[in-house]
């Protein structure tokens, strides 16, 4: 279930930022619809980051835990081994 991320730094997303343009209205300013468009894309894409960071996050709890399991596994082992 590996999940592929677009955003996986906040420079990706300043990359993008880089190629995002707003309509231009006829007669002065920028199209508020396609303002408020862009908006909800930048949320997302910040949604997406985050999303990462806390896939990254998790993997690395998961780690962490499986190798407390084994040290305990490990130092019970080595106990039972001093009673002999």
């Amino acid at each position: 279930m590996e999940q592929e991320f677009e955003f996986k730094s906040l420079e990706d997303i300043a990359n993008r930022l880089k190629k995002f343009r707003f309509k231009k209205k006829t007669f002065g300013g920028v199209d508020e619809k396609n303002v408020w468009e862009g908006i909800g894309k930048l949320n997302s894409f910040y949604e997406e980051f985050f999303k990462y960071q806390q896939a990254g996050y998790e993997a690395r709890l998961r780690d962490k835990d499986k190798t407390i399991r084994a040290l305990i596994e490990e130092n019970k082992r080595l106990k039972d081994q001093i009673k002999r």
